[in-house]
């Protein structure tokens, strides 16, 4: 939601989401099909499955940034499957965002770019506060903060 007053920056993974609820599925599928076919290294694909789930469990993590023009605040919403938090900025803190990035590389030498927005400024902002807690990879970040930017311009 991009309005003079409120902006709303949402963050849904999506694709780590699937990855990880897929994994965990298809695992303990295969799991339960190898014990019923009195295989017993079917337990190690549960137990693959588990692990899988414990990954979902923790590192799925939906974040929402919300921009209050009116009432001088921005809140930084955190929820996942174990927890969920909020923080509260004062607007006139936060000066930018800023497009962070950190080069990867693989096994086959080939490199990529990964990015994440955090909001820079004064005060507990000094330090920078990430938008998430993971780098991804895309060029989303960069129209976001560009976002971000232009309606924290408007002050």
């Amino acid at each position: 939601m991009n309005k003079p007053d409120h902006l709303v920056v949402d963050d849904r993974p999506f694709a780590a989401g699937l990855i990880f609820g897929g994994g965990a599925v298809l695992f303990v599928c295969i799991g339960v099909t190898m014990l019923i076919d009195l295989e017993i290294s079917g337990l190690v694909m549960l137990a693959i499955g588990g692990l899988i789930s414990l990954g979902f469990y923790f590192l799925v993590e939906h974040s929402q940034m919300v921009f209050n023009r009116p009432e001088g605040w921005a809140e930084l919403r955190k929820k996942s499957m174990h927890r969920q938090s909020s923080e509260r900025y004062n607007l006139d803190e936060i000066e930018q965002a800023v497009v962070q990035s950190r080069g990867s590389s693989g096994s086959s030498g080939a490199g990529r770019t990964l990015y994440r927005i955090s909001l820079f400024g004064s005060g507990p902002v000094a330090e920078g506060i990430p938008l998430t807690n993971s780098y991804s990879g895309g060029t989303s970040a960069e129209s976001i903060a560009l976002v971000i930017n232009a309606w924290l311009a408007g002050k």
